[in-house]
């Protein structure tokens, strides 16, 4: 398996976390061995140079990914598949928790729980990027395709809004475990003002984002730390107890936390940053 980390320049580190790319052939990588994907903040797209994955959510139903796509406030884990012939190739775009409006002209709200081929989105620039990108034979000159073409969208497409800008910093400082209302009552606006205005640039409602947030925190937590850590973190992330957590759990991932933590595929590069630096 050849996996490989790239943050972008100056310019984007504030709208994008890292570029990643993961590569391998069947001979080191069987399909079995592919994660559940966990409902995530993050918001990736994703150039495939091989060939694409397949997914199937919990009740079976499943299809081929186009071959360049989004992955836009997924609520539900859903799992990866590849067949045995067929080499791993991709690179992806990390975008931060509510950055991609800044790329991108339309309404957020039409993007949500959907895998959207980018030329849906940029048209016939994005399919120009995706041949390019598949065209080109090593990472970095992957990656310098890629943050060209997202420099050039910024470019075009930068908003400011400061009201959501606060609410979601001020969610991931506390892991999402914040009352909505106490950001509200910080930023002085009504609530109509604030979930409309966090809708539209987010994609979902605030308290969806919470939630998806707080569950994320909760089970990067969990990668790190053994079980007889995991009341304390449960309760730190503003549980009322294990039943709730674990009910919470079953309703996003459709298992159950024990099942899923004594999967070794948990551990996967889908949920794990680079450090810093």
């Amino acid at each position: 398996m050849n996996i490989k980390f790239k943050y972008p320049c100056a310019l984007l580190q504030p709208f994008i976390e890292c570029y990643w790319s993961w590569e391998s052939d069947n001979s080191e990588y069987e399909p079995y061995h592919l994660p559940r994907v966990i409902p995530s903040t993050n918001m990736e797209m994703i150039l495939y140079y091989k060939e694409p994955f397949s997914i199937s959510d919990h009740k079976g139903d499943g299809h081929r990914l186009p071959q360049s796509h989004f992955v836009f406030w997924m609520s539900e884990a859903y799992s990866l598949s590849l067949p045995k012939e067929k080499e791993m190739g991709f690179v992806a775009v990390r975008f931060r928790p509510g950055c991609f409006a800044h790329f991108f002209r339309g309404a957020m709200d039409e993007l949500t729980e959907t895998f959207l081929p980018i030329s849906e989105v940029w048209g016939a620039s994005g399919i120009e990027l995706t041949e390019r990108v598949m065209a080109v034979v090593n990472f970095e000159e992957r990656i310098q395709l890629i943050e060209s073409f997202l420099l050039g969208k910024i470019a075009l497409h930068v908003k400011n809004n400061d009201i959501v800008h606060f609410a979601v910093t001020a969610l991931l400082n506390h892991s999402g475990n914040m009352k909505i209302r106490d950001i509200m009552h910080s930023l002085h606006v009504s609530e109509r003002q604030f979930q409309r205005s966090f809708k539209q640039t987010m994609g979902i409602p605030a308290k969806q984002f919470q939630r998806i947030m707080r569950f994320e925190s909760t089970i990067k937590q969990f990668m790190q730390h053994d079980h007889t850590y995991h009341l304390s973190i449960i309760l730190a992330h503003g549980y009322y107890d294990q039943s709730h957590f674990y009910k919470e759990f079953q309703e996003l991932i459709s298992a159950t936390p024990r099942d899923f933590l004594l999967d070794k595929r948990y551990m996967s590069l889908f949920y794990n940053t680079p450090t810093e630096g």
